[in-house]
């Protein structure tokens, strides 16, 4: 082994090891700065737990996703990218707690989140505008809610029912039944919110 090493000359070893020292520095300015974290899955073995990271603005990074795990046991990708949408719209309810209502409630009454959302986005902003402090809907009932969180659980499910499920085919005629001032411009936002979530 020391006639190997004493063959080979001293600028080559000097060169191999700068060459491996910027790879290593490269490696660790990389795997601690998390806009390196985008178009990656992220997948936690132990908790069998998988996070779509794909953002430009929502960047997670180890410690906010294991943040994350400890705060909900099974975030799925449809919470993680609803609230990825919601924090790039600058939607006050850009929080995996009311993505997790939004798409619950969805659910529970037979209808693709992603209409309710575009409602939303169509009417206040999502969330920017309330009607009646916390209506995001633009729901005319005449009902004040103390907080997001019960107007987001009463207006999905009565907005699910009354609207998107009967409607769900036909954007341009929910609009319609819903009272939008400009149907086209309604569809053509709650037709954004779904292709772009």
């Amino acid at each position: 082994m020391k006639k190997f090493l004493k063959t080979i000359p001293k600028i080559l070893i000097f060169q191999f090891l700068i060459i491996l020292f910027i790879y290593i520095c490269f490696y660790l300015v990389i795997s601690t700065n998390p806009k390196f974290y985008n178009h990656k899955i992220y997948k936690n073995t132990e908790k069998n737990i998988t996070y779509e990271l794909i953002s430009d603005n929502l960047c997670l990074n180890k410690n906010e996703i294991h943040s994350f795990e400890s705060k909900y046991t099974k975030l799925d990708n449809e919470v993680i990218r609803l609230t990825r949408f919601l924090k790039r719209y600058g939607s006050p309810i850009a929080s995996p707690r009311y993505s997790k209502i939004i798409i619950e409630t969805s659910k529970q009454n037979g209808v693709d989140y992603r209409l309710n959302v575009g409602i939303m986005l169509a009417e206040s902003g999502i969330c920017k505008h309330p009607m009646k402090n916390f209506n995001c809907y633009g729901y005319m009932n005449n009902v004040y809610y103390s907080s997001f969180e019960e107007a987001l659980e009463v207006l999905t499910a009565k907005v699910s029912r009354q609207y998107t499920s009967k409607y769900a085919w036909n954007i341009e005629l929910m609009g319609t039944k819903y009272g939008a001032h400009n149907v086209s411009s309604w569809k053509n936002k709650v037709l954004y919110a779904k292709y772009k979530i």
